[in-house]
């Protein structure tokens, strides 16, 4: 048996000469092998008529710790890009739902303005609540608009990253149809053209035929 003794750690303990002559004594009769201790001081003597071979314990290897490194960087790869798309496209899908709640909610203020026959009602409640609904429609649309840019350029800048296709699949069923507010004068009762124009600007004018 051989151990070995890294400098500084522990040294064998002295011998007494009986020890040592039972020793010499074996091994010359070949009846056993003896215990050294292979320390910096007597590495040399023991190492002159043969090689030291160090056995390493079973582990990863290195082209083991590649390949997890690189399945690890695809799997950070792949996060990246389809959070990246699904964000805008959730955006735009909301975005479209809020226009038509807009739409439906414009139309029937349309509806109560031209039905009510109270000045101060229609003039100091319903006109001002219809201008809101109708600028906040003005800007879901423009919203919409921006989203679609975004997941447009987002596709382009993954094509050009090599990104694969299948990542950019995320959220693709929540893309709305541009007919859904590309067309400023639709709303979501599919009213005619002439029942979708702005508030009045002063009292309650004659509903266009």
């Amino acid at each position: 048996m051989v151990e070995i003794v890294p400098e500084g750690g522990e040294t064998a303990p002295p011998r007494h000469l009986v020890d040592v002559a039972l020793e010499e004594q074996r091994r010359r009769q070949g009846t056993s092998s003896p215990e050294v201790k292979i320390t910096n001081e007597n590495l040399s003597e023991y190492a002159k008529d043969g090689d030291l071979t160090f056995v390493q314990e079973a582990g990863e290897t290195s082209d083991d710790r590649t390949l997890v490194a690189e399945q690890e960087q695809v799997e950070e790869e792949e996060t990246y890009w389809r959070n990246r798309i699904l964000e805008p496209r959730v955006r735009w899908s909301e975005t479209v739902e809020e226009i038509g709640r807009l739409e439906a909610e414009a139309a029937e203020l349309r509806q109560r303005f031209y039905r009510e026959d109270d000045p101060f009602v229609r003039d100091r409640q319903i006109k001002p609540e219809w201008d809101r609904v109708l600028e906040r429609l003005g800007s879901a649309r423009d919203e919409a608009r921006i989203y679609q840019a975004q997941v447009e350029r987002v596709l382009n800048e993954a094509a050009d990253a090599g990104a694969d296709t299948a990542w950019l699949d995320e959220g693709a069923y929540l893309e709305p149809p541009l007919e859904a507010y590309e067309d400023d004068d639709a709303t979501a009762g599919r009213l005619e053209r002439h029942e979708v124009v702005d508030p009045p600007e002063g009292g309650a004018p004659e509903e266009t035929p």
